[in-house]
Formats: structure tokens, sequence, C-alpha cells
């Protein structure tokens, strides 16, 4: 908890830094823009999640005789090699597609060639979300992960806002490509401690383990597709009906809940996935989903109960006077954040555990849902339909799982709802 808090502090005090930065320079016009180019990273990572961190964890990891260090190896160097084919053809679309990406992201707002400049930082980030944790996770390495975390975190901030001041709304943009290079130097000289390069980019790949890398992944790459697809069709329709000012207002509940949410989860990628990888859906491994459970829940009303409370104070402190609006969508985003955190509890086990019908059962209803109500409540809420989606489609994720355990889990999954 105390690696996962200090991580979390960071990352909450260098986003509000960044914040306030675009906020002051920029305006809500420039607020928007970048979040629609983070939403164009996640989309790009999303696409080289064919071969992601939890598969090739479940595949590192796994509690097998034959699962020795030469396979290990084989595995990392068959997920090397995805990555980089995945990465190489995702900045391809961006040099090929740059203009009509960049006027469908960023609306009038955008120069041709902004797509191009943030997809060419997907392959540092797909490395930095998925390769690099698959290692030390499957190492149980939680501790270098987050002290490579904070370095490049703290690095990435301070030039990112250098940029920002002097090079205004172009310096935002190719700051993301520029930090993701910081973040995947600082993961290289964190893992390069520990092990020589050789062992981190091994290069004895085989066809069989990367074709089950890409199995294993399939359900994945589908939920992070439909995830930031789905946010950024959203964002385009907020963007022609409401305008720019109104997306870089809907920014700030998302990115205040943002910095909180990896506190959360982090325990669940770093703890709880790895041990579920190894053990599966056996009564160890409902122990531990009751634990994590219990945790998540107590930690979210109490993280999320205190963003309200503040909420007014933070977007004084990260923002400005004009995004105070925004703090009457807070609420909504919140209770979505808590109702989102419960199922991710419960779908991180699935991943683990090979649950993949349950899994996706959840994630398929929760995409469904979000759009459904966005588009129906978007003439009568406006930006707040956004938020309301958000909540009602989380709300199905949790009640999916919460309904699997109680009418079809054995016993011990049963207990893991249980009042501790």
């Amino acid at each position: 908890i105390f690696s996962n808090g200090l991580l979390t502090v960071v990352r909450l005090i260098t986003g509000i830094g960044r914040s306030k930065v675009m906020a002051i320079t920029l305006g809500p016009v420039g607020v928007g823009v970048l979040a629609q180019a983070n939403y164009l990273v996640l989309i790009g990572v999303g696409a080289c999640s064919f071969v992601n961190m939890p598969a090739t964890v479940l595949r590192y990891s796994a509690d097998e005789p034959g699962n020795t260090a030469e396979r290990k190896r084989i595995v990392l160097s068959s997920a090397l090699l995805a990555q980089l084919i995945l990465g190489a053809i995702v900045v391809c679309v961006g040099i090929a597609a740059s203009e009509p990406i960049s006027s469908f992201a960023f609306d009038s707002n955008g120069k041709f060639y902004w797509a191009f400049a943030v997809l060419a930082g997907v392959p540092f980030y797909s490395f930095v979300s998925n390769y690099f944790p698959a290692i030390l996770f499957g190492n149980n390495r939680f501790d270098v992960y987050v002290r490579a975390a904070v370095t490049g975190t703290v690095v990435a901030f301070l030039v990112s806002v250098a940029m920002i001041v002097w090079g205004g709304m172009q310096g935002a943009i190719w700051s993301v490509l520029v930090g993701g290079a910081i973040l995947f130097v600082a993961y290289v000289v964190a893992l390069q401690r520990m092990w020589p390069l050789r062992e981190i980019f091994p290069t004895i790949w085989q066809r069989a383990e990367l074709w089950a890398l890409f199995r294993q992944s399939g359900v994945f790459l589908f939920v992070s597709l439909s995830e930031f697809g789905a946010g950024l069709l959203l964002r385009h329709e907020i963007l022609a009906q409401l305008g720019s000012a109104a997306n870089g207002m809907l920014q700030v509940p998302v990115a205040l809940s943002s910095y909180c949410i990896p506190f959360l989860s982090g325990g669940l990628w770093g703890k709880l996935y790895p041990q579920i990888a190894k053990s599966g859906d056996t009564e160890e491994g409902r122990k531990m989903l009751s634990v994590s459970f219990k945790m998540v829940s107590l930690l979210s009303v109490v993280v999320l109960t205190g963003l309200i409370w503040l909420r007014e104070w933070l977007i004084h402190l990260a923002y400005s006077d004009k995004f105070l609006p925004a703090a009457q969508i807070m609420p909504i985003q919140c209770l979505g954040d808590y109702a989102y955190m419960l199922g991710m509890t419960f779908s991180v086990f699935c991943m683990g555990a090979g649950l993949k019908r349950r899994f996706l059962l959840g994630w398929v209803g929760y995409y469904g849902v979000m759009l459904l109500v966005f588009f129906v409540s978007m003439p009568t809420l406006g930006l707040m339909a956004y938020s309301f989606a958000y909540m009602a489609g989380a709300c199905v994720l949790a009640g999916v799982h919460l309904g699997w355990v109680l009418l079809r889990g054995a016993p011990g999954q049963r207990m893991a709802i249980l009042p501790v």
C-alpha cells in the first residue's frame, strides 16, 4: 500500500501541476485538446495490447513444471517482437493517416500532423504499459515498478511543463511523445540494475509462443480498444455538439478521478493478478479475491468521498476559476468510479483465472449501456450525459460480476462480497 500510495501521490502532484500550467497557458480549449491527445495514445496502446501485460504475465508466471527460465525468456522474447511489430504499425498508420485522424480527434483545432506527433509516442507507452510491467509483476517486483514510474513521471512532468510554457499548444502536443520516451528510459534503467539487457530484451522468440500470446490476448484486446475507442467517440460527439471548451471542462472530473484510480487499482495488477495467474480459480485465489475486494471497497469510499468533499478546492488548485462549473459533475463521476473499481476487482480475478466468458460479459454490458445512455441523454443532460453514462455502465460491470458470484459462484467466491 505504501509503494502504491507513493506513486499515486507523485502522479497526483504532477498531474495537478501539469493541469494548472495548461489551464493558465491554454485555457479550457487547450485542456480539451490534450485530453484528446491522451485518448489517441490510449487507443494506440490498446492496439498494441494484442500481446498485452495480463497475457504475458499469465504465461510468464504460470506455476507449471515446464515453466523454466529458458521458457520465460522465450515468452518475453515473443512478447518483445510483438510489441515492436505492433508499435511500428501504429506509427505507420500515424504517418499515412495523420490528417484525417487529426481532423476527427481534434476537430477544427487540430493541425494535420498532430496525430502523427501523438501516435509516434505509442511504442514507448506500450512498453511502459505492457512489456515492462509484465517482467516486474511476473517477478513480484512491484517496488521496482513504483521506483521507475516515480522517476519517469517526475522527469517527464518537468520537461512537459517547460515545453508547454515555451511552445504553447505545439509544445503540449509534442510533450506527449517526449514524455513517453522519458518513461521508457526510466524503466530500462531500473530494470538494468536487476538484469542485464540481454535478459530484458531477449532474442530467442518462437512462432508457437507468439501465436499463443496472440490467442491469450484476444479478449483483452477487444476490451482495451472498446474502452478507449468508446471514449474517443463520446468526446468527438461532445466536440461536435458542445465545442472544445466543453470538452476541456469535462476533462476536469475525469482527470481528478484518474489521479486516484491507480492508487485503488495498482495493487490489483501488481499483487492480485500475478498470484491468480499462478494459482487459478482455487480456494487460495478466492481468499485473495475476498481480501482485495474488501480493501478496494473501503479505500474507494475514503478516497472518492474526499475527492467529492474537496472538489472545488482541487479545481482551484489544479485549474482555475474558469473550470468551477465542472464541480457539479464530480459526484456522478465518483459514484461511477466506485462501481468501476468493484467491477475491476472481479475483472482482474477473471483475467488471471482464465474466466473469459464472465470477463467479456461484464465489459460488453459496460460499453453497451454507456453508449446507449450517453446518446439517449445527451440532448437533455448536455455535458452531464458523459458522467451519467459512465456511472450507468460501471454499475452494469459491477452488477454482472456480483450477480454471477451470488447466483453461480462457489461458497468461497460468495465470501468475497460479505462484510469484513
